[in-house]
């Protein structure tokens, strides 16, 4: 039986997105990053929602973010869906 990890930002009045349902309310620094991709490390699969899997494949998949950030986007590119 496979481990289920739940990694997501939320704030203490439980939201989870921004204004235009985007995810980037919350604050990335190299604490968030360096726990975010030891998580990508440990993990197998990753578990989307249909609009999270859409916002995270186009932006993940991209110039931008491979050149912004290439470790977590092959990570994030390199895991099954």
């Amino acid at each position: 039986m496979r481990e289920v990890i739940w990694f997501n930002p939320v704030s203490l009045d439980g939201c989870f997105e921004g204004p235009g349902h985007l995810p980037d309310w919350h604050r990335v620094d190299e604490e968030f990053r360096a726990f975010a991709i030891a998580q990508l490390r440990q993990a197998g699969v990753l578990l989307f929602g249909r609009r999270t899997y859409e916002t995270m494949a186009s932006f993940w998949s991209g110039r931008a973010a491979r050149s912004a950030d290439p470790l977590v986007a092959g990570l994030m590119n390199g895991l099954d869906k």
